[in-house]
């Protein structure tokens, strides 16, 4: 009798470690292919992003309010109608704690931000490798603000971690130039096509994902601390 809930626990596991996988997957080749198609150049994306964001009238409340309802909905079924309640007990007479929650809040709006500036500037593989070093960060992040220390084994992972990573970028590089020397010689052909491809730039991309894995890294050991 007892290898049956073991068996089903097993299942569950699995179920939703295939659940992770197909949901990481797609997040990456959808919004890859989303920002690909769009079509539209970066200073087109800046007007749109000051027009939603800066500007207040223009900022996109519904789904802002959509999220609260959903939230307070799930809030409303977990707590059996105390939603009243929760509120209080956890918003306002912890005031504190509220605020605290606001600094991994900012540091996970900044990381999926930067997530989709990724996607504009480079391919769906290599932004799965180089945002594999979020591992690699939030080890040295930990090693800094926890003072946790990792065994020599670790290290050697990490160490081999950051150089798959920076065999892939050497790689891209190497393909980025020859690319370009093979668009310089046939340049007059193709310059209607790449008119109307928005451009990449591999800098930008690299530099996105490094500064969303460190607020990762920083949002993860900040629940730590």
């Amino acid at each position: 009798m007892a290898s049956k809930p073991t068996s089903s626990a097993a299942s569950f596991r699995l179920f939703l470690l295939t659940l992770m996988v197909v949901q990481n997957s797609s997040v990456v080749l959808l919004g890859r292919y989303s920002r690909s198609s769009s079509g539209k150049s970066e200073i087109e994306e800046e007007k749109i992003f000051k027009r939603n964001f800066v500007c207040p009238s223009n900022f996109p409340w519904k789904n802002v309010i959509a999220q609260l309802v959903f939230s307070a909905i799930l809030e409303y079924n977990v707590t059996k109608g105390q939603l009243i309640k929760s509120i209080k007990e956890n918003i306002i007479d912890v005031p504190l704690d509220f605020l605290r929650i606001l600094v991994p809040s900012l540091l996970y709006l900044v990381q999926n931000t930067l997530l989709y500036v990724a996607l504009s500037n480079l391919s769906a593989p290599l932004f799965q490798v180089t945002y594999q070093t979020k591992v690699l960060t939030t080890a040295l992040v930990s090693v800094v603000m926890l003072n946790r220390r990792y065994s020599f084994k670790q290290w050697v992972c990490l160490f081999f971690l950051g150089i798959g990573v920076a065999v892939v970028l050497l790689g891209e590089s190497h393909a980025n130039q020859s690319s370009e020397e093979t668009e310089e010689a046939d340049a007059d052909a193709e310059e209607k096509e790449e008119s109307d491809k928005p451009e990449q730039s591999l800098f930008i991309g690299l530099v996105s994902v490094l500064i969303a894995c460190l607020s990762s890294a920083l949002a993860g050991v900040y629940f730590e601390k």
